[in-house]
């Protein structure tokens, strides 16, 4: 029962590929939408950047900019990243919204949400929604 020598470069790839590129992103599905965007009404509205790392990362990014634009966030942008890590976060935002929006996607969806850098400087009146790679 011994790995070839083959097998276990082939796992080393995939862990690699895994843990670079990642695995798609399940979207938000409209119920989740609708939640989140109901939660986000109460939140408020200040600019925020939704960024993902790669097209793995892109359906759930946009199904956040739909939640936003139906909560009326009309700062609310979205675009393609680098360097997001992994996982989805929140970062550098102004005040307590970076607090409050991590709390109304997880109360909306299955979506787990960190806080990056809350040591850094907050940067007033905006705040960034990262969606970068899925190693899980």
């Amino acid at each position: 029962g011994r790995a070839t020598a083959e097998e276990e470069n082939t796992d080393a790839l995939e862990r690699m590929v895994a843990l670079t590129i990642g695995s798609r992103w399940t979207p938000l599905n409209e119920a989740e939408i609708a939640a989140l965007s109901t939660r986000l009404t109460d939140i408020p509205k200040i600019r925020v950047q939704i960024m993902y790392e790669n097209a793995l990362g892109k359906e759930l990014a946009q199904s956040f900019h739909e939640a936003f634009k139906l909560a009326e966030w009309g700062g609310a942008a979205l675009g393609i990243g680098s360097g997001l890590g992994h996982g989805v976060t929140i970062g550098q935002g102004s005040g307590t919204a970076t607090i409050a929006l991590k709390s109304a996607i997880e109360a909306s969806s299955q979506v787990k949400v960190a806080i990056v850098r809350p040591d850094q400087p907050q940067w007033p009146g905006v705040v960034f929604l990262a969606v970068g790679v899925n190693s899980s």
